[in-house]
């Protein structure tokens, strides 16, 4: 059980089923949430915590009006490393003599929670944030975008189009920039909702274009298949251990092959065999909240995190789509 948890923002599993998990920590009567990153092993226990995250940065601040802060918690994610440690990824806003600058973080720490390097590249982008690691290619790719939780309603109050925007930032393991890549044409109009490895250098996006949609991608952003045959749009995306894909999508799991055909659709409810609800957050919200991250973590189980770690769950899905 994880003490004064809120919201859960981001969850891996490392090789031996050790979890990154990136939450928000409420303390006392506080409003605001901190940030802490912690890792698990298999049987639970806390192995390390990192807490207030941002505030551990080396920031030169000349003048009291300088100050940093993260920029949306969005763009808080985590993947496990190869070697059983965690690479932490987040945008944050400098404000710095009345002007603001955005710094995209990369953060990777050892098993046992020292840092090894800690990255920053200046970026625009500061909504929905995406993190792989693309083990093939010994890389890490981030999928920035300007979707966030205010910015449709921001759009409309002015009057405009929201118009999804994609940016991908590719680092080695050591932490060395490999390639930036800002609105690739190939993801003009893909509202991205979650994003895996793929085999290669290639990662999968899923989310919704005029309907549900998901793609295969390479590293130079060129879509190299897709399907979009789905209503609605896709929440989540993980991989089958028969190298298929399993997607959630509204309280249904759609299972596609290694070709990305349909080859099955079943409830979330009829397959879950555990959960977690954060009673909390359930109170005060006024539905369900849909699938945010799948994780495979045995075989045919997998565990699915809910939006704003409403809940957590473990599923088992009979047929792996092969």
């Amino acid at each position: 059980v994880l003490p004064d948890v809120q919201e859960i923002f981001s969850i891996d599993a490392t090789f031996d089923q050790r979890l990154c998990i990136v939450f928000g920590e409420q303390r006392g009567q506080e409003a605001i949430l901190n940030p802490v990153l912690l890792q698990v092993d298999g049987a639970g226990k806390i192995l390390w915590a990192r807490r207030n995250v941002i505030s551990s940065l080396k920031v030169n601040l000349e003048n009291a009006e300088s100050a940093e802060e993260i920029a949306n918690l969005d763009t808080l994610r985590v993947v496990a490393s190869s070697a059983n440690g965690c690479l932490l990824a987040f945008v944050s806003r400098q404000f710095i003599n009345q002007a603001e600058n955005y710094l995209l973080h990369l953060i990777h720490y050892l098993p046992d929670g020292n840092i090894r390097w800690h990255k920053t590249l200046a970026t625009e982008m500061y909504g929905k944030l995406f993190l792989v690691d693309n083990k093939a290619a010994d890389q890490y790719v981030v999928i920035q975008t300007n979707q966030s939780r205010d910015a449709a309603i921001e759009a409309m109050m002015l009057g405009m189009p929201f118009i999804p925007q994609t940016s991908l930032v590719g680092v080695d393991y050591e932490g060395e920039v490999l390639f930036q890549k800002v609105n690739p044409g190939s993801l003009s109009n893909v509202w991205v909702k979650d994003v895996i490895d793929a085999p290669g250098d290639d990662f999968i996006i899923a989310g919704k274009t005029k309907s549900a949609w998901v793609g295969q991608l390479s590293s130079n952003g060129k879509v190299l298949s897709y399907n979009d045959a789905q209503e609605g749009e896709f929440n989540a995306v993980s991989k089958t251990q028969s190298g298929g894909y399993l997607l959630a999508r509204g309280d249904n799991l759609t299972l596609l092959d290694k070709d990305q055909k349909t080859f099955s659709s079943q409830k979330i409810q009829a397959v879950t065999t555990h959960q977690f609800v954060n009673q909390y957050l359930m109170d005060r919200l006024p539905g369900e909240m849909p699938v945010e991250q799948m994780i495979l973590v045995h075989h045919n189980e997998y565990l699915l995190l809910h939006e704003l770690g409403s809940k957590l769950l473990k599923v088992r899905i009979e047929k792996s789509g092969e």
